[in-house]
């Protein structure tokens, strides 16, 4: 699959799950006067910042938009999609601010022909708008983590909190599953060679393991940083297995957790009140969605190699993680937690799923 059509589906997903009063507020519009010094709530950011004022029409291919949009939902989503091209192609853009778009349009294609990549026979979807917007730059320094799968064998032992602190030990948690993902992703890696999975697949697999060593470092700073108690992580030895067990774990822990994880980062960068948390998972998600590519790419090489026993096995197990997914969520959570992470509330976790569900999930298994 195409990262860029992947993440596309999910950005659209978290944009038409959105409450409506959120949805024209989908980046931070908050004021900043230029007379005022420039403050970044980001570790991940040092150096003099710059702020610039500018403005541009812009237009982007994305997946197909089988419905109508509302006035608020384009104009929400051109926004989301400008601020994540920035975000993710500058390395030095910090922040977007006061970000305003008008006379936004969409126009429905049958093939897609995003710039500068292959004509492909899939409907697509031409937004366009045009947006004022604020700009600060600042150097980044920190290397970019995303939430990890947990991989098979896997033993996490929480030490006994002596000072509980609930945002420390959220962190800690994080901390304790990027570690689990170094893992994960070695061991992928290892079994796609084994197998002959095509080179590509392979090489993302020990990239995605790479990352994840900067990840669990940059999580565990945060976690100390917050008070977060670290937990012991200890993973069974490899062994090759299955290309069923292989093709399970991966729809279960890649194609659903991952998935909605990514999903889930981009809510959060929106939502949450920690302001170091938003801005280092603003950064991580786009990695995060990369991750979750990954996981249907080898969902697409690998099933057609099982039987359709297997195959209906598979599907069963995916329709189970979605459902506990949904369920974990209709549990009461700490609110300090989920207001300073941004988690969905009950509500918004429905509707979100249920984009998932229309966009990604039932589409593509």
């Amino acid at each position: 699959m195409n990262p860029t059509h992947f993440k596309q589906l999910l950005r659209y997903a978290v944009i038409a799950a959105l409450p409506v009063a959120s949805q024209s507020a989908c980046v931070p519009n908050t004021p900043s006067p230029t007379n005022e010094p420039i403050k970044i709530d980001d570790p991940c950011r040092s150096g003099e910042a710059t702020r610039k004022t500018a403005q541009e029409a812009f237009s982007a291919q994305i997946n197909a938009v089988n419905t109508p949009l509302t006035a608020a939902q384009c104009i929400a989503l051109c926004k989301q999609t400008f601020a994540e091209q920035r975000i993710g192609g500058i390395n030095d853009l910090a922040k977007l601010e006061r970000i305003n778009a008008s006379d936004c349009k969409t126009e429905n294609r049958p093939f897609s022909d995003i710039m500068g990549g292959p004509r492909m026979p899939t409907p697509s979807t031409l937004i366009s708008c045009t947006v004022n917007y604020t700009a600060i730059h600042a150097a980044y320094t920190c290397p970019r983590p995303m939430p990890g799968r947990a991989p098979h064998g896997l033993h996490i032992s929480a030490l006994a909190p002596i000072a509980f602190n609930p945002i420390g030990q959220y962190l800690a948690d994080m901390t304790a599953m990027e570690t689990a993902a170094i893992t994960a992703f070695r061991y992928l890696a290892r079994e796609l060679e084994a197998y002959g999975a095509p080179d590509k697949l392979i090489a993302r697999a020990y990239q995605a393991a790479d990352e994840e060593v900067r990840h669990a470092e940059m999580a565990g700073l945060l976690s100390e940083a917050y008070g977060g108690i670290a937990a012991s992580v200890q993973v069974d030895d490899f062994r090759l297995r299955s290309l069923y067990e292989i093709a399970l774990e991966n729809a279960v822990e890649g194609c659903v957790h991952e998935t909605f994880a990514a999903a889930c980062g981009l809510w959060q960068s929106q939502q949450a009140e920690l302001g170091v948390f938003r801005q280092v998972i603003g950064h991580i998600t786009d990695e995060e969605m990369d991750h979750a590519a990954l996981s249907w790419d080898i969902y697409q090489w690998i099933m057609p190699q099982l039987s359709a026993l297997e195959q209906a096995h598979i599907r069963e197990a995916q329709a189970e993680a979605i459902h506990n997914l949904m369920q974990d969520f209709k549990q009461e959570s700490d609110s300090q937690i989920q207001q300073a992470f941004g988690l969905p509330a009950h509500a918004d976790a429905a509707r979100l799923f249920e984009q998932l569900k229309n966009a990604v999930w039932n589409p593509i298994a």
